[in-house]
Parts: structure tokens; C-alpha cells; sequence
């Protein structure tokens, strides 16, 4: 075997592996972090708001619940949030995503008491949704918060590096394999001729 194709064989595809493997890695660790710090900025504003909220729930009074809905448009994060009744209904909400979760998957968050969070598809939109009982101060359910943020910017753009990151990797090993396989021909022609 030639020097040439040793080369190849025992450094340069290896190092194509090592680097695809690291690279893939990395670009799952940031679609990861993109991922986690999505859920954690929704499930604090989503925590923060449901205390005015069941303030505003409780008084029985459309004013002071608008005002507080609206508030959580501050965070220029969220792109809708809605208050549901104990049965599911919708008492008030603004914004996008109003018809993510269906009343009987609204009833099992009070069922469940503690927030519920995950990720939804309507009309082609991503959004990440949290879930939590609205409480009065005597600790009853008094409805549920729904807050929603879409999926935009890095988070799509992390699923396009992804893909492009596939593609330069199947096309460039595509290269190596036809690199050496043309090497090993050339050098068995050589040994036929001699």
C-alpha cells in the first residue's frame, strides 16, 4: 500500500470521523440549550403571572384579568395567554394558540395541580405551552393560565444547521470514499501492469 493511501486510510478518514462525531454533539448541546431555555423563560413568566392572575380570577371582574393577561405581553416573549374556567372554558385570553389543549386536557392540569408544560402544532405554527391552576387564597381552582411562545428565530434555525451539518458531512465522507476507492484502483492497476 502506498504511503498516500496509508495516509488516507489511518489519519485523514478517522479524523473525519472524530470531527462528524463532534460536530453533531455540539450542534445537539445548543439545540438542547436553545430547547431547555425556552421551557425555563415560559414556566417563570407562567409561575410569575398565575399569582396576579388568581387575584384577578377571583374578583370575578373582566378589567383587572385583561390587565393582568396583558401583562405578560411585557416579556416580549409570549406570543398568547388565556384563562380557562374549571371546565375548560375560555373565561378571557389574548394572542396566538387559544385552541392548543382541548377543555378535558385543561381539566387533568387541575387534576394534577402543578404546572404542565409541552410542546404544540396549530396551523403550522410551534409553540411551547405551560399550564397551571389558578388558586385563590383559600386554595381552591378557580380556572387555569395558558401561556404560549413560538417556536422562532434560533430555535428554527438550529433544526437548519442540523440538516446542513448532515448534508456537508454525507457529501464530503461520499468524497473520501470515492477519493480512496479511485486510490486503491489506481494502485491495484499499477501492480496488474508491472
Amino acid at each position: 500500500m502506498r504511503l498516500r493511501n496509508l495516509i488516507i486510510l489511518t489519519v485523514i478518514v478517522p479524523l473525519f470521523i472524530v470531527l462528524v462525531v463532534f460536530s453533531l454533539v455540539a450542534i445537539k448541546s445548543l439545540e438542547d440549550n436553545v430547547r431547555s431555555k425556552l421551557q425555563t423563560e415560559v414556566e417563570i413568566i407562567t409561575r410569575a403571572l398565575s399569582t396576579s392572575l388568581s387575584y384577578a380570577v377571583a374578583r370575578d371582574s373582566a378589567t383587572p384579568l385583561e390587565e393582568a393577561l396583558q401583562s405578560a405581553f411585557s416579556f416580549h416573549r409570549i406570543y398568547g395567554a388565556y384563562v380557562f374556567d374549571t371546565h375548560g372554558r375560555e373565561v378571557y385570553g389574548l394572542g396566538l394558540g387559544k385552541d392548543l389543549f382541548t377543555p378535558e386536557e385543561i381539566r387533568k392540569v387541575i387534576e394534577r395541580d402543578d404546572l404542565y408544560s409541552n410542546y404544540r402544532q396549530q396551523e403550522g405554527w410551534t409553540f411551547y405551552s405551560a399550564l397551571i391552576p389558578l388558586r385563590t387564597q383559600d386554595g381552591s381552582v378557580q380556572g387555569v393560565l395558558q401561556v404560549n411562545r413560538l417556536n422562532t428565530g434560533i430555535e428554527n434555525y438550529t433544526g437548519f444547521i442540523s440538516i446542513v451539518a448532515v448534508l456537508v458531512f454525507v457529501v464530503t465522507g461520499a468524497g473520501l470514499i470515492g477519493l480512496l476507492t479511485v486510490q486503491i484502483l489506481r494502485a491495484q492497476g499499477c501492480q496488474v501492469l508491472a
